[in-house]
């Protein structure tokens, strides 16, 4: 069967091919600006400090090669989904007979969610490839691998710590000092470029998490406390099983610390999530395997109803994410004809198809006006489109300098009105 599960793994990236598309919206703009930006030493791309830079300098690596990090970043998150459901496979083989882990795998691999994910340039597919790399080696005891992919599960997401120290606060309560000892100096080295990169570019070391804190908070995805359960449920009712799992899972192998680690892993992250203000489905990526994993133990594929129902949830899963992979996405491709030099702007996409340095304007308007009044002398067009957050992320006179923003960018002669307005000299 472990033979026909790889190649079914096989034909699943190839599918997740299919759906890949030219097109990025905000956030894959940015990690891909955010990788030229690194390779060029701030000669090219953009610069945002609070995101993670994993992803950035895998992207600008290929771009730096010649190769087009877009479509080919693509295609590596694609393969990083299809190595997830073989981790998701091998910690279900732990604990369950090969044909539920097995289902427990192909249930994560069809769920719309993951399948939708799995085609974007976002972070929680690979940040979650090495989270479940690292539960899997902290299942097999092996601290160093432990503390090394939860260090690149950080440096991909930064949230994804979140199951490292759930991790460590079992290993603890089990009496395994001398493991998390040496997994903690592992993920430490393995962390502390990203703090040095801080450094280097004059962020602070501590400043890019409280920006990203303050994301954490962006109203304009705000959701009901029912959110992620709500979520769960549409994109498989196979995991109205999780009760019973769970309380299956504890009885069968009760004071088990594996058994603890894999319950708080799927508990600990939703709660997290669940409490902040942004609420996306995207974000249930990072804990959705390990909540499949749980439920799975309530499954007997020896009864055929069982198998039936597993089947038909599979299918309709399946459905459901074929018809979502296939929507139109508000990301677009600007071909607008731009100049040689720096350029300040209030939408990041350009970056991703561009080589210029983009100085950002947006998110905080008081930040953006200053931002263009130190370097509007030495750039020669200005990108705008009228979309600033921050009302929703509570930023202080925001309207107001909103307002003034716009005059600024308005100084200029505008060149070219669409989807955005493009001013130059």
């Amino acid at each position: 069967m472990a033979n026909r599960f790889y190649i079914c793994v096989g034909c699943y990236f190839l599918l997740l091919v299919n759906f890949v598309q030219p097109e990025v919206t905000w956030d894959e703009s940015v990690y891909v600006g955010l990788g030229k930006y690194l390779w060029s030493g701030g000669a090219s791309g953009i610069y945002e400090p609070f995101r993670p830079i994993l992803l950035p300098i895998v992207l600008g690596a290929l771009w730096r090669l010649g190769i087009d990090p877009i479509i080919a970043g693509k295609l590596l998150v694609a393969l990083c989904a299809a190595l997830a459901v073989v981790i998701v496979y091998k910690i279900g083989k732990l604990y369950y007979d090969e044909l539920t882990a097995v289902a427990a795998a192909v249930v994560v691999a069809v769920m719309p969610v993951c399948v939708v994910q799995s085609v974007l340039l976002y972070t929680e597919v690979v940040a979650t490839l090495f989270t479940l790399i690292a539960v899997l080696m902290f299942l097999r005891l092996r601290a160093a691998s432990f503390g090394l992919f939860s260090g690149l599960a950080f440096l991909t997401r930064f949230p994804s710590a979140v199951v490292f120290f759930v991790c460590a606060a079992v290993a603890l309560a089990f009496g395994r000092v001398r493991f998390m000892l040496l997994a903690a100096a592992v993920f430490c080295v393995v962390i502390a470029p990203y703090f040095v990169k801080n450094l280097f570019f004059g962020s602070g070391w501590l400043d890019p998490f409280i920006a990203a804190m303050r994301h954490q908070g962006n109203t304009v995805f705000s959701e009901p406390w029912h959110f992620y359960l709500t979520q769960l449920l549409w994109n498989s009712p196979l995991l109205l099983a999780f009760p019973a799992g769970a309380l299956m899972l504890v009885k069968r192998r009760r004071g088990e610390s594996g058994v603890v680690a894999l319950l708080l892993a799927s508990v600990v992250p939703l709660a997290y999530f669940t409490l902040i203000t942004n609420k996306q489905p995207r974000f249930m990526v990072s804990f959705l395997p390990f909540v499949v994993l749980v439920a799975a133990a309530a499954v007997d594929l020896s009864k055929t109803w069982q198998k039936v129902v597993v089947g038909l949830g599979v299918s309709l899963s399946l459905v459901l994410a074929v018809v979502k992979a296939r929507e139109n996405y508000y990301g677009y491709i600007p071909t607008d004809e731009l100049c040689a030099g720096q350029i300040i702007t209030s939408v990041p996409m350009y970056a991703a198809y561009y080589d210029n340095l983009f100085i950002p304007a947006y998110f905080d308007p008081g930040d953006a006006i200053e931002r263009f009044q130190k370097h509007e002398a030495e750039s020669c067009m200005f990108i705008f489109m009228d979309v600033f957050p921050c009302e929703q992320m509570r930023v202080p006179d925001c309207a107001t300098n909103s307002a003034k923003l716009r005059e600024l960018f308005e100084s200029h002669p505008p060149i070219v009105r669409h989807r955005v307005t493009i001013y130059g000299r």
